[in-house]
């Protein structure tokens, strides 16, 4: 039984993931993810999100025939909820300016979290003024609007590079997203967080292992 509307992605995710880096896991996850995701203003939402053909496909069509559920949503999307980039050759989320609530939410947000060290930068504030065309003003995901009001999980709809985070999968091997490799990465704010990746991130592992057929959690949890 399918989990998401991407046949293809799952598939893929039942090849790819050999291995997990217990290492990465057991240390304290790189910010208080899960506290991070119940005051989200969907800053990550801002970032540029690839997607694998079928995905854009999926987004596309799903775009046309729910038009008038995602007006009803409150999203009114553009003609082009998918732009190719030439140089990439990679087709990504297309983009809108933020409404002014939106970004003094967010400009908000980081400022609080300055206090705990969180790398503010011009670039970060620039990067943030404009957002994914599904995203809501109020920070909502339309996707997943849709897909609770059909009765699928939130993330039915939702390519996989926007839920994943800070999950990675490279290599074959599933980890915590590293740090050092993305210090901006909204994710990765740095507090004094207790709590184990694992619980932290319990409902993208229980996600990811319902669609590849095993209990991550856990796996993780092991002595």
């Amino acid at each position: 039984m399918l989990i998401t509307s991407f046949p293809e992605i799952e598939q893929i995710l039942k090849e790819r993931i050999k291995a997990i880096d217990y290492q990465s896991f057991e240390g304290i996850c790189p910010g208080d993810c899960r506290k991070l995701f119940s005051e989200c203003y969907g800053m990550c939402c801002s970032l540029y999100v690839g997607l694998t053909q079928e995905e854009a496909d999926v987004l596309k069509k799903l775009a046309i025939e729910k038009a008038e559920e995602f007006r009803k949503i409150g999203v009114k999307l553009p003609e082009k909820v998918v732009v190719y980039d030439p140089q990439s050759n990679r087709n990504y989320l297309n983009k809108r300016r933020r409404s002014f609530g939106q970004l003094a939410g967010i400009v908000h947000t980081l400022l609080r979290r300055a206090h705990k060290n969180y790398p503010l930068t011009f670039k970060l504030f620039k990067d943030f003024t404009y957002t994914c065309v599904f995203s809501l003003d109020s920070g909502d995901c339309a996707l997943q609007r849709l897909a609770l009001a059909e009765s699928h999980h939130p993330w039915y709809y939702k390519p996989l590079n926007c839920w994943k985070y800070p999950l990675s999968i490279n290599n074959g091997i599933l980890s915590v997203f590293d740090r050092e490799v993305n210090p901006c990465f909204p994710c990765n704010q740095d507090n004094k967080s207790n709590g184990r990746a694992v619980e932290v991130l319990k409902e993208e592992l229980a996600f990811l292992g319902k669609i590849i057929e095993r209990d991550l959690i856990s796996e993780l949890n092991r002595d």
